[in-house]
């Protein structure tokens, strides 16, 4: 078939990266007990079967208890789906759908490629079009990773934290991702690959704290606290009484509800306490910030996939991603300062004494200096590729004249 030995390489990493994909999306080892507890009531759980051996819910202490493997979705589950499928878990099973599905498209498109002639006229597309699918792959797989990483053993999900361990499954979804990156072998400098790699952390980093409801949190071990936690979009109460009744309140306000509900009787009449104009200041910023930041992601996926230095605008494309990151910087960074600065004051959200910044937030702060790190680095790279142009030219004409000569 006359394939060079990277294609064959490639071929073989999307081979295993597709076996142990699949075993890790199917399996219910990503988090599982060490065994160690004689009556645990958890014992392991994968993206989408959990197993139980006399779990109860610990705030409610509900009559029911669970027992066996089931589905996640299982309907007996509903009492306990809060605690199930908290955001992080939510988002681990998005994103790792999307990199199994996009790998699966992959691997159709790999075995295309083993079968197609080099003299094909879609060769070159084929090529591109499966090196493309692959990234996006990749990256799906590492942002659902990071997020079970970071948060999979966390002491606020599953019972006997301290006994839980992350699990083969995981190991095999790590493992699985890695292996799906194309044989890219463009003629960037060591900033260039160095600003891509900060940047897709950056972005993970903003997208997470964009959309999760951890900005600001309630200490869970007080008892009776108005608030549990809110991010930009989303506020979660435990029982907070209608502000404007603060008297005699007839209205109180439970669980979490998009910031701007239209269905909830009496949301609409707090929005103004709900949003003061830091809080929209914080949500304009950081909304630019994720734009900008998004805007960026699919300019890098055409610098790294699609480019070569010996397009005509490929400096110009590295600029202007590196300028785009940087507004994105300063944007994200305006928005952690405001926040810091007004988010846990004493006048706006009620127990601000137990009320401290979360993990949203230091994502928020890391994305936010990732992004300036990455436009440093890419700003850098177009200088670089800038000089080696020049250079190329100079080299050129000292050619031709001693060529003449």
């Amino acid at each position: 078939m006359g394939k060079t030995r990277t294609g064959k390489a490639a071929v073989a990493c999307t081979a295993v990266a597709f076996v142990l994909v699949v075993i890790a999306f199917t399996t219910p080892n990503w988090l599982e007990t060490d065994g160690k507890l004689e009556n645990p009531q958890f014992v392991k759980i994968g993206l989408w079967q959990v197993c139980f051996q006399g779990f109860q819910d610990p705030r409610h202490l509900y009559d029911t208890r669970f027992y066996g493997c089931w589905w996640v979705f299982e309907e007996e589950y509903y009492i306990i789906h809060d605690i199930l499928l908290p955001d992080f878990f939510v988002a681990t099973q998005f994103f790792f759908t999307l990199c199994f599905t996009l790998l699966l498209i992959g691997s159709f498109l790999t075995i295309l490629y083993t079968c197609c002639s080099r003299q094909h006229d879609k060769y070159q597309l084929l090529l591109w079009a499966t090196g493309g699918n692959l990234t996006l792959a990749g990256i799906c797989g590492v942002i659902s990773v990071i997020i079970f990483g970071a948060r999979g053993d966390g002491r606020d999900w599953m019972p006997n934290w301290e006994h839980n361990d992350i699990s083969w499954s995981f190991a095999l979804a790590v493992v699985g991702r890695s292996s799906t990156r194309s044989g890219d072998m463009k003629k960037r400098s060591l900033s260039g690959n160095v600003g891509v790699g900060v940047f897709l952390v950056g972005f993970v980093c903003v997208c997470v704290a964009f959309g999760t409801p951890s900005w600001l949190v309630s200490d869970p071990r007080i008892v009776g606290a108005q608030l549990d936690r809110l991010g930009l979009w989303r506020h979660c109460f435990r029982s907070l009484p209608n502000p404007q009744e603060s008297d005699a309140p007839r209205r109180f306000f439970v669980g979490c509800r998009w910031v701007y509900d239209p269905f909830t009787a009496g949301y609409s009449e707090i929005r103004g306490f709900l949003l003061p104009p830091f809080m929209i200041a914080t949500q304009v910023f950081f909304t630019i910030c994720f734009l900008l930041g998004l805007i960026s992601f699919f300019l890098i996926l055409l610098f790294t996939l699609c480019c070569d230095p010996e397009r005509k605008r490929y400096i110009e494309l590295i600029t202007t991603i590196g300028y785009l990151l940087l507004g994105s910087g300063i944007s994200g960074g305006i928005a952690v300062i405001v926040f810091a600065c007004l988010g846990n004051t004493n006048g706006w959200m009620p127990g601000h004494a137990n009320n401290y910044l979360g993990w949203s937030f230091a994502l928020a702060v890391i994305g936010s200096v990732l992004m300036l790190i990455a436009s440093g680095l890419l700003l850098v790279e177009a200088t670089v590729q800038r000089k080696k142009r020049d250079y190329l030219k100079e080299s050129q004409m000292r050619f031709q004249l001693e060529s003449r000569a």
